[in-house]
């Protein structure tokens, strides 16, 4: 029986291998990115959640019941605030809005609580503080929608539907 062989000429990568180098190098790609985005909005999340708590902190041991006088300057001058949230006169929040303060009376009750209104906060940011921060506020708005309340609880839908702009307007209502 004669030996054949038979010879191969390799004039570099088929067509296949090329598209399948492709497809794998940009499933990596988008893996990185939307995994580099979601530990930046974690970051984000903690980081407001943090200043809200701050705020929080500050504002009930400085005012006690009556929120009637309360204000960024008030609250930057008592010292309490603490971290890098202070600029100047302005509380600024993580994603660099300028966070207002006012009083607020619910429940029957007189200046008896204020609210925190955050600007600037992006959807993912949104959702996850507006969820985090329903067990423990009065009530929580975004933008002109309330989505907890005295009479409002909130569900998934109702915060991911109120938190779907590219930035969002958070107004935490809390009670002493």
């Amino acid at each position: 029986m004669k030996n054949l062989k038979f010879k191969r000429k390799q004039g570099g990568y088929s067509f296949l291998e090329l598209g399948l180098a492709f497809i794998i190098i940009a499933t990596l790609a988008i893996a990185v990115f939307f995994g580099y985005r979601l530990l930046v909005g974690d970051a984000d999340a903690v980081k407001l959640k943090d200043n809200i708590l701050n705020i929080n902190k500050a504002a009930v041991s400085t005012y006690k019941h009556d929120f009637s006088t309360i204000t960024s300057t008030a609250l930057i001058d008592s010292g309490k605030l603490t971290g890098d949230i202070v600029s100047g006169t302005d509380i600024v929040n993580a994603m660099g809005g300028i966070v207002s303060l006012s009083s607020q009376s619910v429940l029957g009750g007189s200046n008896n609580a204020y609210s925190q209104a955050h600007p600037l906060i992006d959807r993912n940011t949104c959702n996850t503080v507006v969820t985090s921060f329903s067990e423990i506020t009065f009530q929580i708005d975004v933008g002109a929608t309330t989505v907890k309340s005295d009479t409002i609880t909130p569900t998934p839908a109702t915060i991911i539907s109120a938190c779907n702009n590219t930035t969002n307007t958070v107004t935490f209502v809390f009670v002493k």
